[in-house]
């Protein structure tokens, strides 16, 4: 990312409000089983996908 950012964002006023990237904070509140079972479903999904003969 360059600094100072350019395009639409680079003029927009946030009257001194912070922005947060709501990315990271929803990352940040996730369980460790919330974490693994995304992972699981992850790997699942993409097996499903190199595997036609297991979508039945």
């Amino acid at each position: 990312m360059t600094f100072p950012p350019k395009g639409p964002a680079a003029r927009f006023d946030h009257n001194g409000h912070v922005i947060r990237n709501i990315n990271q904070e929803f990352l940040k509140k996730l369980t460790v089983r919330q974490r693994v079972s995304d992972r699981v479903a992850r790997v699942a999904g993409t097996l499903s996908i190199r595997m036609p003969s297991w979508r039945k």
